[in-house]
């Protein structure tokens, strides 16, 4: 005889879950389509969707397909092999349907963004905070080259300190270097130090040049001064007077970063997320648990078909060909 069987309820339920879940990516994507009324919009709205966004809909698309298979054989009558055939088949799309899935949301999930502290994101409403940091850097960098090979003379044009190294006006082509070589900030001699005023300041500077490497990287601060190809002597001066005045919003119209800004903005990296649309990721982690638990229900059902079926061989029924 010709026994039917079909799926259980929670099969139903399994369809009903994949066709609804697995056509909102596209109801999002048509949503968004609806929203721009001109045509040359509506074509930007689609081309901006990522690779990541296309295969996603695809997959959602796939499994909602499944999901309308699973309906259909709920009320859909089959012989035992015929259903035995199509669980098989459904059980093995289900299953290579979630690995994939699974494949997605994990390549989703280890996307890291730029690997710069120049982040886009990160200054978006903050561009006093960018300003600041850029010229730190900046300012630092070219100071520390004023320490290492400027002279004593050049020194006095930059930094406006009211004390200078001891006999610095008999020899002013001295370098920096060697005017304060042995100089130590403990040495307590009369007037010493505040004619030091610029070893202590050299010293800050570069220990603090160093703190920025380490805190935004050597090649990320090179960033920063190869963004400037002409650096006028007003904006040299203008980071003499920063560094002596350690005030952070110090004179800021006048900063290198005003003067350059269109070259330091190129520096920021914008972060494009490997997935745009927005409930996608979501609707494809549920997709994946719902896939799952159809599978592991349809192996189940194939258990019980294939008993079924051997009860039958057992009491002489003919089984209906396919």
């Amino acid at each position: 005889m010709d026994a039917t069987k079909r799926p259980a309820l929670p099969l139903l339920l399994g369809g009903v879950a994949l066709c609804t879940l697995g056509a909102l990516p596209l109801l999002e994507v048509c949503y968004a389509v609806r929203q721009v009324s001109a045509s040359p919009e509506k074509l930007q709205v689609i081309q901006a969707l990522t690779t990541v966004d296309k295969f996603a809909i695809t997959l959602s698309a796939l499994l909602a397909a499944l999901g309308g298979v699973l309906l259909a054989l709920h009320w859909v009558e089959l012989p035992v092999t015929s259903a035995l055939k199509a669980a098989k088949l459904l059980t093995i799309a289900l299953a290579v349907a979630a690995l994939v899935d699974a494949a997605l949301l994990t390549s989703v999930a280890s996307h890291r963004g730029p690997d710069t502290p120049w982040k886009a994101e990160t200054y978006a409403d903050h561009e006093g905070l960018f300003e600041q940091q850029v010229n730190d850097v900046f300012c630092h960098a070219k100071g520390l080259q004023v320490c290492e090979l400027g002279s004593v003379a050049e020194a006095r044009q930059i930094f406006p300190l009211q004390d200078w190294p001891v006999d610095s006006d008999r020899a002013p082509g001295r370098r920096i270097a060697t005017s304060c070589e042995g100089f130590k900030d403990d040495v307590q001699l009369w007037d010493y130090q505040n004619k030091m005023q610029l070893c202590r300041l050299c010293g800050n500077i570069t220990a603090e040049e160093e703190q920025l490497q380490v805190k935004f990287g050597a090649d990320h601060t090179a960033e920063v001064l190869a963004a400037v190809e002409l650096l006028s002597f007003g904006e040299l001066q203008w980071c003499g007077e920063y560094l002596v005045a350690r005030i952070p919003d110090y004179d800021v119209g006048h900063s290198p970063y005003w003067k350059h800004r269109r070259e330091f903005q190129v520096l920021l990296e914008y972060d494009t997320p490997p997935c745009s649309l927005f409930f996608t990721v979501k609707v494809l982690q549920l997709l994946e648990v719902v896939a799952s638990l159809c599978c592991v229900v349809l192996v189940r059902w194939i258990w019980t078909l294939q008993t079924l079926k051997l009860v039958q061989y057992k009491d002489g029924g003919k089984m209906d060909a396919t």
